[in-house]
């Protein structure tokens, strides 16, 4: 029996329960796990399949789900959750699916090299730092959905999972978390780089002077102040932002870690523009992002997939940095953000560089970065063009953004 006779099988099955709305997917997939740590090199190689059903009606509804093939239940559970309304086809713009879709999972030894070269680097751009542990997930998969409502679509998803964590030579640590659709496209050199430049900053780095001053905020502290942003009570702007904003939702995203042509719904993915030049877009009742499902174990639910600021393709970091007479240049976040008791207050602890007439001149570590995310869109001033995505809940990614009014203090200060 094929997996779509399955899941029209399960469907029947649904619809003689009485049950008016009813969802089935099913997802199969194949990843290879590689880790080094201080224990040495583990390799594991796992297949999966798996399937979820939502169904109910106007009143109530369910989610239920387990490993295998769709199959139909003895009894159903019944429904006691929110109301279900199902969509219908829907038709999209056209997609080709991307050619590294077929790129093979990478080998064994492949996967070694990599993460053996991230540590080679990293001892070679600072003396005395190692990786104490390192851990690649490289998978791919294929997903099915049918529902009561005729909609059948089926697709397949790449994706690379990389997590670093490094200790300097006074024993200073940091992590880094990135995710690319292929593993091949991750660099070894720039990560050590970047691992490096943490580090060095963990070790010499000395608390801010406390006070406002205009910051220049690096992808990274950009991409976790949306993220939380996105996440949080305090997601709507109650005034005017800064005239420069673009801010995007992608599931198609060309080259994103998450493109595919249809959302865990089964609707076409779009792009979707949530403020445009400073102005809000989507109109009211709209949902700024589509559904995304983490696994076939997980209920589905609201949430971006790409979501970015668009860059400003010929302004580079440099000239902005050239702008900025008196501030800070934060180039990592070092702790999750926080919100406050205040409505739409942030804080997050930042590393970076003290700068004066546009050039770092001292590192800076230990500072407690605050503000409120009104503020952090009206303030800003200015986008470079290196817009970089991290896995957060979703890619989430961002150039360097000039912005003003945001304040810095020793994050032992309370």
């Amino acid at each position: 029996m094929s997996r779509g006779d399955r899941l029209a099988e399960v469907l029947s099955s649904l619809a003689a329960a009485r049950l008016e709305e009813a969802e089935v997917y099913a997802k199969t997939g194949r990843s290879r796990h590689v880790a080094l740590s201080v224990a040495g090199e583990l390799v594991a190689m796992n297949e999966e399949a798996g399937w979820a059903v939502r169904a109910g009606d106007r009143k109530g509804s369910f989610f239920w789900a387990e490993s295998g093939e769709p199959r139909p239940l003895a009894g159903w559970p019944r429904p006691a959750g929110a109301p279900l309304v199902l969509a219908g086809p829907e038709l999209g713009s056209p997609w080709t699916e991307p050619r590294d879709f077929e790129a093979p999972l990478l080998a064994e030894r492949e996967s070694l090299a990599l993460l053996h070269a991230i540590d080679r680097e990293l001892a070679s751009e600072l003396p005395g730092a190692r990786l104490v542990s390192a851990r690649l997930d490289d998978g791919a998969s294929e997903s099915q959905l049918a529902n009561s409502r005729g909609l059948r679509v089926a697709w397949r998803s790449r994706l690379a999972a990389l997590r670093l964590e490094a200790v300097g030579p006074g024993g200073q640590s940091t992590t880094l978390a990135l995710a690319e659709r292929e593993p091949r496209r991750f660099a070894p050199k720039a990560l050590a780089r970047r691992l490096a430049d943490n580090l060095s900053l963990a070790a010499s780095g000395r608390p801010p002077e406390p006070g406002p001053a205009d910051s220049l905020l690096a992808p990274a502290v950009v991409a976790v102040l949306l993220a939380a942003w996105v996440a949080g009570p305090a997601g709507e702007l109650r005034g005017p932002v800064a005239d420069g904003l673009t801010l995007v939702d992608d599931g198609r995203l060309p080259g994103g870690a998450l493109e595919a042509p249809f959302d865990g719904a089964g609707a076409p993915t779009r792009r979707r523009v949530l403020l445009e030049r400073g102005q809000p877009v989507l109109a009211a009742g709209s949902g700024p992002f589509g559904i995304r499902r983490a696994s076939w174990r997980d209920a589905p639910r609201l949430a971006p997939s790409h979501l970015y600021l668009e860059p400003a393709p010929r302004v580079s970091v440099a000239s902005l940095l050239a702008r900025l007479q008196r501030g800070h240049y934060w180039i990592e976040a070092t702790s999750p953000v926080a919100t406050g008791a205040e409505p739409g207050a942030f804080r997050v602890e930042v590393s970076g560089f003290a700068v004066e007439g546009g050039r770092a001149r001292a590192p800076v570590a230990g500072a407690l970065l605050t503000g409120t995310f009104q503020g952090l869109f009206e303030g800003a001033l200015a986008l470079a063009r290196d817009l970089s995505f991290f896995p957060l809940d979703g890619m989430v990614g961002s150039p360097t953004l000039l912005v003003h009014g945001l304040r810095a203090r020793p994050a032992g200060n309370g």
